[in-house]
């Protein structure tokens, strides 16, 4: 059995999909999590700490995370449950307490003394997020709060009932028989839910992270209780096991599988191929304008400008900030960053992934673009390298 719910951990669509997607600091927090929960159960008090440490190390709003698994540990004191040392034992109050008290000392110190340090943006990305309820936490709170309506129609909107879906499908519902991990869970699916941005409700990608640890251990005690009920009889875990496992498979029949759409296309498509050919023409010690796509393939350098650009997620006018840029012109917001660059001259093309002859200036690799069918848009590359030149107007650079 323990074997078994391994796997569905592993090929939980939010933990395949996360670790396959970029990158990414809620992905690593997700062990973190899942040790400090573990730490509280064997009532491991520094062991719980420095996965605490750990686990806010990675990103601020890990701290709402940290701040729940401490709120999990009060509850957990009103419950007696068997230890090695004791017998029958509760959790003391410092676990939850102490947790509390890291997460809200971490976040101030990071919002007021850390980042301020860096940067004179003001305010908080992540609340930008929510900027439509609101423009300061309070702001936000009150109106989720008192607008039930709105707030639920905005929760349980059909696309993200298919996300709860593909949440709660490969656990075969079972986190939701555990009331103490389900209630600290409901403000993180809420952050989530309440998003404008779909990538935050979805099972691709890493924003789960902080709610998969609670999800997989609210799913393992779910499973013990139905089993020590005997709720279907002596096979009981052998069937809440498999429903588990059904309902992993089910799911990425549902979902897809990352794993299986790798190995189909494991030959190197036309587009991959022009993509590694015109990164090698980027020269190492130069500050670069590229896609998040792209960029991993030219890292690590000094300076890495991401496109699109904007206030938001980057920095605003990349291009303006870079001395070369490789851009696909094949996306939008690529196409439109080029366009307001090419109004004030200064690009010169250093290479193409089109043939040279057809490709003498920016306005040929543009019209090019335009001239492709749509169905065909993205079959055929569109990759541009340009180098600033400060007399250039857009056609080939000079050797």
């Amino acid at each position: 059995a323990a074997l078994a719910i391994a796997a569905v951990y592993l090929l939980y669509q939010p933990v395949l999909n996360g670790t396959l997607y970029e990158v990414r600091e809620r992905v690593l927090a997700m062990a973190f999590v899942l040790w400090m929960l573990l730490m509280i159960h064997r009532r491991r008090y520094g062991w719980m700490i420095v996965a605490a440490v750990l686990a806010l190390s990675n990103r601020l709003d890990t701290t709402i995370g940290v701040a729940l698994v401490g709120v999990y540990a009060l509850l957990l004191r009103f419950r007696r449950e068997p230890t090695e040392q004791t017998g029958l034992d509760r959790i003391g109050w410092h676990y939850g307490l102490t947790l509390i008290a890291m997460a809200v000392a971490w976040y101030i110190f990071v919002t007021n003394i850390m980042v301020p340090s860096f940067t004179d943006r003001p305010g908080y990305l992540f609340l930008e997020h929510y900027g439509y309820l609101g423009d300061s936490p309070g702001a936000i709170l009150a109106n989720v709060i008192l607008h039930p309506l709105n707030t639920l129609g905005i929760l349980f909107a059909p696309p993200k009932l298919w996300f709860l879906l593909g949440m709660f499908l490969p656990l075969a519902f079972l986190s939701l028989l555990n009331w103490r991990l389900m209630l600290v869970m409901i403000p993180l699916y809420g952050l989530n839910l309440l998003s404008p941005r779909k990538i935050q409700w979805d099972v691709y990608h890493h924003y789960q992270g902080l709610i998969v640890p609670l999800m997989v251990l609210a799913a393992i005690f779910g499973l013990a209780t139905i089993t020590r009920r005997r709720l279907i009889g002596r096979w009981t875990l052998h069937l809440g096991v498999a429903a588990m496992l059904l309902g992993t498979i089910v799911s990425h029949y549902l979902y897809g599988n990352q794993i299986v759409s790798i190995f189909k296309r494991w030959q190197p498509t036309e587009r991959v191929v022009a993509a590694s050919e015109i990164v090698r023409e980027v020269p190492d010690d130069v500050s670069l304008a590229v896609s998040n796509v792209l960029a991993p393939h030219v890292a690590p350098r000094r300076e890495i400008f991401l496109l699109p650009g904007d206030d938001f997620h980057y920095v605003a006018e990349p291009l303006a900030r870079a001395d070369y840029a490789l851009l696909d012109l094949d996306v939008d917001g690529e196409r439109a960053e080029l366009a307001a660059a090419l109004a004030d001259g200064g690009w010169c093309i250093v290479d193409s992934s089109r043939d040279e002859s057809q490709v003498q200036t920016i306005d040929d690799a543009l019209r090019l673009q335009a001239a492709d069918a749509p169905d065909a848009a993205r079959a055929t590359p569109d990759y541009l390298l340009l180098r600033k030149e400060p007399a250039a107007q857009g056609e080939r650079c000079d050797p």
